[in-house]
């Protein structure tokens, strides 16, 4: 149950009377999103670069003209801001190779009408925002990288921040606003002013903790480079033969245990280590016998 707070006697609405226009909310922005996927499928597929970034910008262009349509001024101001914010952020940040119709679409996915989950906002509060920002993070990166295999981190951390960052502007509208107006003596003045400092310091954020996150990158595509390199050792080991099984046992653990622990597990079991007798294996045997 909700409150009616367009009922002079302050009853309660039931949720399944809010339900149809959560839905229809829902789909109206999906309807836009899948359209803005597709444009961007038929882009990754254009062979001339310069084609592909003229239609990538037709993206932005609709998603624009729509929030024209069905906005007020203050209200475009606002999306517009929080959408530029948002794609600012992704390209500081840099976790994932996005290219310039990725950033394009990312800006015009988070280009949305401040108005349109006016009854989603009832029901769920802030968590539809949590989710389209999940959503249409994870499908660029899809779109893009064509799989999350190997930035599921990546993905996760560039969440969580831009989430904070899209909270925190509803926060700062919603409460600094009217502190700047009275101190301006205008809303339209304050609105600007409050907006264009929560970018600056959001941007900045961002841009002063960029090596940070740079850094965890770095390290992550490190360790990946050392997993695969195992991955193909054991590969070769487990076609190859026992000798040369053997003899590259010792390069497996060497990431894993430091050298004397791995000698004293394994050299003592298996033959062709330093230390030991001569291989039981006469040179002679082929590979395949042994």
């Amino acid at each position: 149950m909700v409150v009616d707070i367009f009922s002079s006697k302050g009853s309660h609405m039931p949720f399944s009377r809010m339900l149809p226009d959560v839905l229809e909310e829902l789909g109206i922005f999906a309807l836009h999103f899948v359209f803005l996927c597709g444009i961007l499928f038929l882009v990754k597929r254009f062979r001339s670069r310069l084609l592909a970034l003229s239609a990538a910008f037709l993206m932005p262009f609709f998603q624009l003209f729509f929030v024209w349509k069905v906005s007020i001024h203050s209200e475009v101001f606002l999306s517009v801001a929080l959408a530029f914010l948002l794609t600012v952020q992704i390209r500081l940040l840099d976790l994932i190779p996005f290219h310039t119709e990725d950033l394009l679409f990312l800006f015009a996915a988070f280009l949305f009408p401040a108005r349109l989950f006016n009854s989603t906002s009832v029901l769920l509060g802030h968590l539809w925002l949590f989710w389209l920002i999940f959503c249409t993070y994870h499908t660029a990166v899809r779109l893009s990288l064509h799989s999350l295999r190997g930035n599921q981190f990546f993905c996760y951390l560039s969440f969580v921040v831009l989430s904070v960052s899209a909270y925190g502007f509803f926060l700062a509208i919603h409460f600094a606003v009217p502190f700047f107006q009275k101190a301006f003596g205008n809303h339209a003045l304050a609105l600007v002013a409050v907006t264009g400092l929560y970018l600056l310091l959001g941007a900045g954020a961002v841009w002063l903790s960029a090596p940070s996150f740079g850094g965890c990158r770095g390290k992550a595509e490190s360790a990946r480079e050392k997993i695969s390199g195992h991955r193909i050792l054991l590969f070769s080991m487990l076609r190859s033969d026992s000798f040369v099984l053997y003899s590259h046992v010792p390069a497996l653990f060497h990431y894993v245990l430091p050298e004397y622990a791995g000698v004293s597990l394994i050299s003592g079991l298996m033959p062709g280590f330093p230390g030991d007798p001569a291989p039981v294996f006469p040179a002679a045997v082929p590979g395949g016998l042994l």
